[in-house]
């Protein structure tokens, strides 16, 4: 019985990690606003804009995200030409009248790819998910990495390997 048990955790886990690693290899922005955002949505794992009527990050965590995290912390990354991977399960992304740069994670591997300014105006904010690349060239930018379970375990391995 307890092989048993374990053997179907280990099958579970290997599904859920298949699952998590993959992205979406079609590029597609979602433009939703903040009522509108469900983690039926956010499991799309394609980048989201919050159009009109962002305004506190916490809020959007704490009623849209609420059973999807186990915790987030806050950063600002200052301007850059260098592309950054998100790391977390979501990056939470804002500022008033910052441009960010996304790429799909399927160009991360080749020389010439298609890059997507965004410009993010007054109330507005970006939601990219894992692995994602992004920059910003010209501000500074306000992001909340929101990490789960996975991101937490999968991190932490490959720091050790």
């Amino acid at each position: 019985m307890n092989k048993l048990l374990i053997i179907l955790t280990i099958l579970l886990f290997v599904i859920y990690t298949r699952y998590n690693l993959k992205y979406n290899p079609f590029t597609e922005i979602l433009q939703i606003k903040p009522g509108q955002l469900t983690p039926a949505i956010l499991m799309e794992k394609n980048p989201i804009i919050i159009e009109n009527g962002f305004i506190n990050p916490n809020d959007t965590i704490e009623t849209s995200m609420k059973y999807l995290y186990l915790y987030f912390n806050k950063g600002q990354k200052e301007p850059s030409n260098k592309l950054s991977t998100n790391q977390a399960k979501y990056a939470l992304i804002y500022g008033n009248g910052v441009t960010v740069e996304i790429v799909n994670p399927k160009y991360k591997n080749e020389e010439n790819y298609p890059v997507l300014p965004i410009k993010l105006k007054h109330n507005q904010a970006l939601i990219l998910p894992m692995y994602w690349l992004y920059s910003n060239e010209t501000s500074s930018i306000q992001i909340v990495y929101i990490h789960d379970m996975f991101s937490i375990l999968y991190h932490t391995f490959k720091s050790i390997v």
